[in-house]
Formats: structure tokens, C-alpha cells, sequence
């Protein structure tokens, strides 16, 4: 966490390698950010300023770093927005038919709803 309020650090969740403070689905969400950054399609930096200028639209520290990522992927053009809310449904959905405690599988069947 950073000094002084409840946002994740994030050198300090890289650090983890058993254990993390992290959800599985933030954890999932850092991965995408380190691939997407690393194949030169995202600016950490960018990503940065977004979660700031939207810190009051949002709730949470996680929820401001997936909708900086969102805007960023729809703004290069890799996913558009009805794409985005289709993958946000069928995570839902793979939420709601998951026994607590199970790892969240998506199939392709999640985005048939």
C-alpha cells in the first residue's frame, strides 16, 4: 500500500510471488497491463493519469486501474466499447456460476448471455 491511504503500491505487488494482497482478477488485470505495456501498445505513465483524473467516478483503487486500462484499449483501437461491456458481462456471468472459492474460469458460453 502506499503511505497514507489503501492504494495498492504497485513495485510492492510485483514483489509478491505467493501470497499477494492482490485478487486473482486484479492480478489478471496487472498481467494484461505488463503485456500490453510490454508489446509498446500502453504507457504505464498514461494509465497513471487516468486513475487520478478519475479517482471520484469510481470506488475503488482496482476499479480506477481497469477503467484506465479500458480507455486506453479502446483508444489504440484494440477493443472497442460494445466488445468491452460484452467481456465485462461474460465475467459476470462466469462470477454468478462459480461456486465460492472455485478459480473463475470465462468460457466462451459466458458471452453467449
Amino acid at each position: 500500500m502506499a503511505q497514507g491511504d489503501d492504494t495498492p503500491d504497485r513495485d510492492h505487488a510485483d514483489q509478491h510471488q505467493h501470497g499477494s494482497e492482490l485478487s486473482e482478477m486484479q492480478l489478471r488485470v496487472r498481467a494484461l497491463e505488463t503485456v500490453l505495456a510490454e508489446k509498446g501498445y500502453i504507457d504505464p505513465a498514461a494509465i497513471d493519469a487516468i486513475i487520478e483524473a478519475s479517482e471520484t467516478k469510481v470506488e475503488t483503487y482496482y476499479h480506477h486501474w481497469l477503467a484506465a486500462l479500458e480507455r486506453i484499449v479502446a483508444a489504440k483501437g484494440l477493443a472497442d466499447a460494445p466488445m468491452l461491456a460484452r467481456t465485462r458481462q461474460a465475467w459476470r456471468h462466469a462470477c454468478a456460476r462459480t461456486p465460492h472459492g472455485t478459480p473463475i474460469e470465462l468460457r466462451p458460453s459466458d458471452f453467449k448471455n
